[in-house]
């Protein structure tokens, strides 16, 4: 029989090598993983592009203070008044962009008296705010005050008072409209553009989520005032300017740039927690670097890349690339609506300057080009033209929605935001 020590000694040496063989895999693919990030972290350089929230602090451009939009919106909005807990505002409930309790299609109904004048006071009340946020008029470029580096350690806090200014500005401008003011109607939603713009470039996801959300409140005080009141032609131009500028594919492109740099960054949650981590941290970058390139395709080729990152996602066990691809899949979608959003306005004013030239509607599309549109506007859902309806109470243009169905102008329901198309009406 084997002596007990010759097999102790025999299980000893083979426990030796189990472990030095792990030690030298684990051991490669770390050095494997700090080359591949090192690698990454070069081509990401490469292109100009930040790796860090340091980095990143440099790459998003500073404005001097006297030519700087975002330091009037912040000042204004710090002067905002908010309305009494017992007075009822107007809402829409789609394209919601007035706060309250009273439910109210601004296509058709007129508001009530009493709404009337608890919107005067609210906005009487606002005055001074109103009039310091027109200082953003003759500035054209924006950076709001925060420092990349510690947007980790605390909330961007200036993202609600922009949006609480949007929805100052679009009830004034619904205001105004509403007692036949139409050039400071037009004034104030050109304002509301000009304010969602000191957000272009900043770059996170959240920021352009909220710059979106100024876009659709801004878009809807547009089909609520051209329902009611007829603006100049000048006035009507300057208006689809802002709205075509505000039609920027890049915009997250910047920002999933900066949500790289939160994944790549030191200090970030992936590097900082255990040694495990450090194996998710190299792999993540990739694939945010992977969204960053399906983000700039577009239509189709965007949505069949995502699914292919999708599936290569699903496969693996990074549960950090698990979370943040679905959550940029349907941040790209929240982009197409913004997109579409924007450009079925640009197209509703383009026939409203038609309109006063040739003192009626178009019979399609293609007669605003190349006049009042350069060409007809690509709907960003299947990559064909705009669609547009007219009937006997006036007209619709519309892009067919995420459901890639044309549903005949049909508005989404409020309670399914998956159906129906996004749509401009005008009834006057």
């Amino acid at each position: 029989m084997p002596d007990d020590r010759q097999t102790r000694s025999g299980c000893g040496r083979i426990l030796l090598i189990f472990f030095g063989i792990v030690f030298f895999a684990v051991m490669g693919v770390l050095i494997w993983l700090v080359y591949t990030s090192r690698s990454l972290e070069e081509e990401i350089r490469a292109k100009g592009e930040p790796t860090t929230l340091a980095e990143l602090n440099t790459w998003y451009t500073q404005v001097p203070e006297e030519e700087n939009a975002a330091l009037v919106v912040l000042k204004a909005a710090g002067e905002i008044e908010k309305p009494p807990s017992d007075v009822s505002l107007p809402q829409l409930m789609e394209r919601s962009y007035l706060e309250g309790q009273v439910a109210w299609d601004g296509n058709g109904e007129t508001l009530p008296a009493d709404t009337m004048s608890a919107i005067a006071a609210y906005l009487a009340a606002n005055r001074e705010c109103l009039a310091s946020i027109a200082g953003i008029d003759s500035l054209n470029n924006s950076r709001y005050p925060i420092d990349t580096r510690m947007v980790l350690g605390g909330p961007l806090s200036h993202l609600d008072q922009i949006r609480g200014a949007a929805r100052l500005l679009v009830l004034d401008a619904t205001y105004k409209a509403e007692t036949s003011d139409a050039v400071g109607a037009g004034v104030t939603l050109e304002r509301a553009f000009r304010l969602s713009e000191t957000l272009r470039n900043e770059p996170f996801l959240i920021s352009q989520l909220v710059r979106v959300a100024c876009h659709t409140l801004a878009c809807g005080g547009v089909e609520h005032v051209l329902n009611r009141v007829a603006l100049p032609d000048e006035q009507l131009a300057r208006l689809q300017s802002l709205i075509r500028a505000a039609d920027d594919p890049d915009t997250l492109y910047r920002a999933f740039v900066g949500e790289r740099c939160l994944s790549m960054d030191p200090s970030s949650p992936i590097r900082r927690t255990p040694i495990i981590s450090q194996f998710l941290a190299t792999p993540t970058a990739q694939v945010v670097t992977e969204v960053i390139a399906a983000g700039r395709l577009s239509g189709a080729k965007r949505r069949d890349e995502f699914a292919r990152i999708q599936q290569a996602v699903d496969g693996s066990f990074n549960p950090y690339a698990g979370v943040l691809v679905p959550a940029f899949g349907r941040t790209h979608e929240t982009h197409d609506r913004d997109l579409a959003t924007l450009r079925v306005a640009a197209t509703v004013i383009a026939i409203e300057r038609y309109r006063i030239a040739e003192n009626k509607i178009p019979d399609s599309l293609s007669a605003l080009a190349p006049r009042y549109l350069d060409a007809v506007p690509i709907d960003p859902f299947d990559e064909q033209p705009l669609r547009f309806l007219q009937g006997d109470s006036g007209y619709l243009v519309y892009s067919i929605g995420p459901n890639l169905r044309d549903d005949q102008g049909a508005e989404p329901d409020k309670d399914a935001r998956i159906t129906g198309d996004i749509v401009i009406k005008v009834t006057r």
